[in-house]
């Protein structure tokens, strides 16, 4: 379903956007590693989209970059092999 590209979500659809289950997001505000709600109401709560999107491209550079390093330490371990071999 499309958004506004800066609006509000609920924590059916965080969990839905995330993967993550509602201890997890909690335990990540807290940790401060992931954002906070804002108060929509007396007892609700709801993200800013733009913060969720933002966190997880933050969460898949992170990802490939811990990807790049893998794969730059077996093409050398690879080629200290092919040394070794010759």
């Amino acid at each position: 379903m499309p958004r506004n590209p800066r609006s509000l979500i609920r924590l059916p659809a965080v969990m839905q956007m995330t993967g993550l289950g509602r201890s997890s997001l909690y335990n990540g505000v807290a940790a401060g590693t992931f954002p906070s709600p804002v108060a929509i109401g007396t007892r609700s709560v709801a993200w800013v989209s733009d913060e969720v999107d933002a966190w997880i491209e933050s969460r898949i550079a992170e990802s490939r970059q811990d990807d790049d390093a893998v794969d730059r330490r077996l093409a050398a371990t690879l080629a200290r092999q092919e040394q070794d071999a010759a």
